[in-house]
């Protein structure tokens, strides 16, 4: 990962005339309340990281989602009546429309957190849950993958290019979904694995008068 360096301060001021010390930078309010409240580092790296995972994720399935429309339009047009991969090409475009509204308000969502981003006790719990929706949503995909399989066979069956293509194309979105699903429960757990960097403890002036801050790199 890119190296940065990262001063926080993690010590009241040193100087006895200021009877408070000055804010961190990793120290929040929280919103109902008028005191400070130090929120320890690794709480705030993690949540940041957690930040950044949602909205590669939903950056990606957004991606997908106007890929698969633009695709799937454009085939549509170019594929003769009787070809499965006419219909298959219907069904991404239809299917991803409702993928293309959860990623917007995914990386919506996203954006309005950010404002909240090192004010979180509670952030490992978050991200559990957060794992638990997409485990949910990988159970989901594997019912996809075998309505789509069957939706194959009878298609099949009945000699029906309609029902063939649409069999298949909900056989693809099925396993991108499964990738995705699981990628992200596997990205938000290496997440709640990592440790703090390795980091060094040095004193700096601050405007009060001076601190203890750690610097390491992320």
């Amino acid at each position: 990962m890119p190296t940065a360096s990262l001063a926080i301060a993690v010590a009241a001021a040193l100087v006895a005339a200021s009877p408070t010390a000055p804010s961190s930078p990793t120290a929040a309010a929280l919103p109902a309340d008028s005191e400070r409240v130090y929120v320890p580092p690794y709480l705030v790296l993690l949540d940041l990281r957690q930040r950044r995972i949602q909205t590669a994720g939903m950056a990606t399935l957004t991606g997908w989602s106007i890929a698969n429309i633009v695709g799937g339009v454009a085939g549509n047009l170019a594929t003769e009546r009787g070809d499965p991969l006419r219909y298959a090409h219907q069904m991404n475009a239809m299917w991803n429309t409702v993928n293309l509204t959860l990623g917007a308000i995914g990386l919506a969502n996203a954006r309005r957190e950010r404002a909240v981003i090192g004010r979180r006790f509670g952030v490992a719990g978050e991200i559990a849950k957060t794992q638990r929706v997409f485990a949910i949503n990988a159970l989901l995909d594997v019912v996809y993958m075998l309505g789509g399989y069957a939706t194959w066979e009878i298609g099949k069956d009945l000699e029906s290019p309609r029902v063939v293509g649409y069999g298949g194309a909900v056989i693809l979105q099925g396993a991108f979904l499964m990738a995705f699903d699981l990628g992200m429960i596997a990205a938000h757990e290496r997440n709640l694995r990592r440790r703090l960097p390795g980091y060094a403890i040095a004193p700096a002036p601050t405007p009060g008068g001076a601190a203890m801050v750690l610097r390491g790199a992320f």
